[in-house]
């Protein structure tokens, strides 16, 4: 599973990164999540997370709609 997830980064994710003018909201969301999880508080972690998800998947849909069509091999 770990391969798979890492060929899905290296391969799909790192290609469609945020610009580095958009990368200070993500660094905080992810700081949001982290401390989330630090203070053992998986409700609001999971709600950072899914909230943090989604966002990616609109950016995505909306600057890279072929890369939503990409079927990942799981290996």
């Amino acid at each position: 599973m770990s391969d798979s997830i890492y060929t899905i980064w290296s391969v799909r994710v790192t290609a469609v990164l945020y610009p580095p003018e958009d990368r200070s909201l993500v660094l905080e969301q992810h700081d949001a999540i982290a401390r989330a999880i630090e203070k053992h508080d998986p409700k609001r972690a999971e709600r950072l997370m899914r909230e943090h998800m989604s966002l990616y998947q609109s950016y995505c849909e909306a600057r890279y709609p072929a890369r939503m069509d990409d079927i990942v091999d799981w290996k």
